[in-house]
């Protein structure tokens, strides 16, 4: 296999936070897979003798990448949405040799309505429009693959999220989504540590956040937002005080040494 489609968005959301040195592992790794069709060998010093990795940081890196993005198996590192594209750019393969083996592609089908496929299945780059609709289902393939990495990024961000509720996962991504903030691994650390500054739980922090619109939590925030209403002038002040002395007017007067004590009406005392 020696194309495969790169989905700029998709990539950048779920490598943002790679140094530029992981990147270049990652890239060279999908490479490998793509043109070999088969999972990544799990002798690490043979996949650092195919990728030139020499240095320490670059074999780190390796090894970063692999557990990071890739899973172990008994045949090797394998990676699923790779997997999906192999298997889609096989099953077009071998169909367009059964086609060539008969003589060509098949013409039971009018040109107008295979056209009108292409602007369906793919109005904005119909140039890979063959890739998108599944002979057996005739549906886009895309939405098949949205499906399968949706469900990617949950897992994800429920490993990420693991102490939170499914719901309140479900509402902060919405709103962080509506914010243009990917959920990231150092957002999610920033998080954990304005809550524990806090003193409440992560859950407490991102229910905080969708219930104020919060794109991020800190801990003054919180704070500031817990904090019971200040008094805001001296007349108020003074009104709290007189109701506190006239709802306690026919207790007993306290006495110091014997003497009883004037209760002069605090109202007056504040408006001197």
């Amino acid at each position: 296999m020696h194309y495969y489609q790169h989905n700029i968005g998709d990539y950048r959301r779920d490598t943002v936070h790679l140094s530029l040195l992981e990147h270049g592992v990652y890239r060279q790794l999908m490479d490998m897979y793509y043109l070999s069709e088969s999972p990544i060998p799990k002798e690490t010093q043979q996949v650092f003798r195919r990728l030139s990795a020499r240095t320490q940081d670059e074999q780190n890196a390796v090894e970063i990448i692999l557990n990071e993005f890739f899973s172990l198996t008994n045949d090797g590192w394998i990676h699923k949405r790779c997997d999906q594209e192999i298997i889609e750019y096989q099953r077009k393969a071998n169909t367009s040799r059964n086609n060539g083996k008969k003589g060509g592609r098949p013409k039971s089908i009018p040109e107008p309505e295979k056209t009108q496929q292409v602007i369906l299945g793919n109005p904005s780059n119909n140039q890979t429009e063959p890739e998108r609709i599944n002979s057996l289902t005739n549906k886009p393939i895309k939405n098949i693959k949205e499906k399968i990495i949706k469900k990617e990024i949950d897992h994800e961000l429920k490993k990420l999220l693991h102490d939170v509720d499914d719901q309140v996962i479900k509402d902060f991504s919405i709103l962080r989504k509506q914010k243009k903030a990917p959920i990231t691994d150092s957002a999610v650390a920033g998080l954990r540590s304005e809550a524990n500054k806090a003193g409440v739980s992560l859950e407490i922090a991102l229910i905080e956040c969708c219930k104020n619109g919060w794109q991020g939590f800190k801990a003054e925030w919180y704070h500031k937002a817990q904090a019971p209403p200040a008094y805001q002038n001296r007349q108020q002040l003074a009104s709290v005080a007189a109701r506190s002395f006239f709802e306690n007017e026919n207790k007993q007067e306290k006495c110091i040494n014997g003497e009883v004590i004037d209760h002069e009406p605090i109202a007056k005392q504040l408006d001197r």
